[in-house]
């Protein structure tokens, strides 16, 4: 009698937990893309992209913080196909990429699972009622998705306004053209109530396929529709989830109607595929709690220990948290792997990387005490921890450039020594 009462509890606990991270992350997530937008020095399209990895990073962090949710793929054909997206871009050609849809999830988790670098290229077709969602819908516009415009709101009606349609059709085409982006979406149009079975693609959505003579690709998931059933507002109910993502051809060759038609088939045959291998997994299914790495606790306890602070003491607070903690675990990291004999010693950060990081750190402290820079600046807390993620990121190493342009400067300002002294 108390294992479903149990049960039960870890769902709505779930439920809850989903709820309270994917809210903070959403507001955290829209102040930086309003701070992005509101910096003169970049384009339009740099505030897009950057903009999309924001959101991306801040998806990324979500999922980590769900343990109740497992994901499950082919890693290295999952990667391999990654990698051939990624050449896509270097060789400046249009890609497109097709996602079944039984789920709100299926676009959050396209960008949870893909790699930063392609998601940033990645573009859109939105529902415009998502662009009126508050917090949420100011994300998606400055993330550069397009809005379809649907004449009627009810259920499996997806008549368009063709004359509002064919100019967000005209600047999606030039962003695919120009910037050799990757269009994102589900031909299906809808959320598919019966999951296993694919409703009929949308014959318009390939236009831009055919017109481009882009590179197609799928991408399915399985049991999405059971962590975010359809008719609940917010999901975060355990669930294991596969996907499996396929080339479908290298260059669109074919009327739309005739692409569609194919696509189809191809992503049907692949959708059987991955269910037939789901429920050949669950058989076996140790459930969602079960089985869950050291690595995934810890992130799981710091995410609730953020989400905490973030509503006991607010931004400012949490700011100061991110930018210490972090920071002093891997700097004892560090420490230790520094005194491994070199050959077998892991990758970690010099000492002179982490003097400056401190050092930063410091001043920071003493400036925003004495100057008080979090009421004379607005959006402090958010320049503070982009300052320092910058600082500490492997892909910037912020820390490291300050390291060395304080370098050159002492070396400008210190004498020539003219010979040996005694």
């Amino acid at each position: 009698t108390m294992k479903p009462l149990v049960s039960s509890a870890l769902v709505i606990l779930a439920r809850v937990w989903f709820t309270l991270c994917f809210t903070v992350t959403v507001v955290i997530v829209r102040a930086v893309v309003e701070l992005i937008h509101n910096l003169p020095v970049f384009s339009q399209q740099k505030k897009e992209r950057l903009s999309m990895k924001a959101f991306c990073y801040g998806l990324k962090a979500l999922l980590i913080s769900q343990l109740q949710l497992k994901i499950y793929c082919d890693e290295s054909q999952s990667q391999a196909s990654w990698d051939k997206i990624r050449s896509n871009i270097k060789s400046r050609r249009a890609t497109v990429l097709m996602v079944n849809h039984t789920s709100r999830l299926d676009g959050l988790l396209t960008a949870m699972i893909a790699p930063a670098d392609v998601i940033k290229r990645s573009r859109s077709y939105v529902s415009s009622f998502v662009f009126e969602i508050p917090i949420f819908g100011g994300i998606v516009s400055r993330i550069g998705h397009r809005p379809v415009h649907f004449k009627s709101d009810a259920d499996g009606f997806f008549s368009v306004d063709k004359d509002k349609q064919m100019k967000e059709f005209v600047k999606m085409s030039s962003f695919l053209k120009h910037n050799h982006g990757i269009l994102v979406y589900c031909p299906e149009g809808t959320i598919n109530k019966h999951p296993k079975k694919l409703l009929s693609f949308r014959r318009g959505s390939f236009k831009h396929a055919s017109s481009l003579r882009a590179e197609m690709w799928s991408l399915t998931f399985v049991n999405n529709n059971l962590a975010w059933p359809r008719k609940i507002a917010l999901g975060g109910l355990p669930a294991p989830i596969f996907y499996s993502i396929k080339l479908l051809t290298e260059a669109a060759d074919g009327s739309p109607k005739q692409l569609a038609a194919s696509s189809q088939e191809q992503m049907q045959a692949q959708l059987d595929e991955l269910i037939h291998s789901s429920e050949e997994f669950r058989k076996g299914y140790p459930g969602p709690f079960r089985n869950v790495s050291l690595e995934s606790r810890f992130y799981a306890a710091f995410q609730v220990f953020t989400v905490l602070m973030y509503f006991k003491h607010g931004m400012m607070a949490l700011a100061s948290v991110l930018s210490f903690l972090p920071a002093l675990i891997l700097t004892v990291s560090d420490m230790e792997a520094s005194k491994i004999p070199q050959h077998t010693r892991p990758k970690h950060r010099s000492t002179e990387f982490w003097l400056t990081y401190w050092l930063s750190f410091g001043i920071m402290s003493v400036a925003e005490q004495s100057a008080e820079l979090s009421e004379k600046i607005a959006g402090y807390p958010l320049l503070k921890m982009g300052f320092f993620l910058w600082c500490i990121h492997p892909g910037t190493r912020g820390a490291r450039r300050i390291f060395q342009q304080i370098h050159r400067w002492v070396k400008m300002i210190q004498p020539a020594e003219v010979g040996d002294r005694d």
